[in-house]
């Protein structure tokens, strides 16, 4: 890839604020939405669909409850659709959180998407499971936000844990 955006799974990036303007690189992906979580959140490009949260890139900045659910349904909407979603960038305080919802909500969230969206048709385990294992065999295990997450800080909206198929 051209950019630093990182696919996670089919239909989903992660990237930073320079992958989200990059309009040929995003077309390239197949990118149609874009999930943007920082200060001053705010839509660029007119041919995208765009979910901004205007939080500040902090760790201790709370995204958990207000924002995890709206998230969830764009990037499951987005990916039902046949488009791609490019989620840029959570930081360190932002994927613990990702961590902890894992641990406390995953339950209530999975029974919400499958009762809203039914069976999931998508196979992001076992995707996700192929990219930890070349990244593992590549020695890259960097935990940035452009690359696919560590085996021990996966990131629960990367491997769609809230669905069971």
């Amino acid at each position: 890839m051209g950019s630093g955006m990182s696919k996670v799974v089919a239909g989903l990036y992660l990237g930073n604020i320079r992958d989200s303007e990059d309009r040929d690189s995003l077309r390239r992906h197949g990118v149609t939405h874009i999930l943007s979580v920082h200060n001053g959140a705010k839509p660029v490009l007119e041919d995208m669909t765009y979910l901004c949260i205007s939080a500040s890139d902090s760790s201790s900045q709370n995204l958990r409850m207000q924002h995890f659910k709206e998230s969830i349904k764009f990037i499951h909407e987005c990916r039902l659709r046949g488009g791609g979603c490019l989620v840029h960038c959570p930081n360190f305080g932002f994927q613990q959180q990702l961590q902890e919802y894992e641990q406390t909500l995953l339950k209530e969230y999975r029974a919400w998407i499958r009762h809203d969206y039914g069976r999931n048709p998508f196979q992001d385990q076992e995707e996700l499971q192929r990219l930890l294992a070349q990244q593992e065999q590549s020695g890259s295990r960097e935990g940035s936000c452009t690359s696919p997450p560590a085996p021990n800080h996966p990131l629960p909206s990367s491997r769609s844990p809230w669905m069971d198929r």
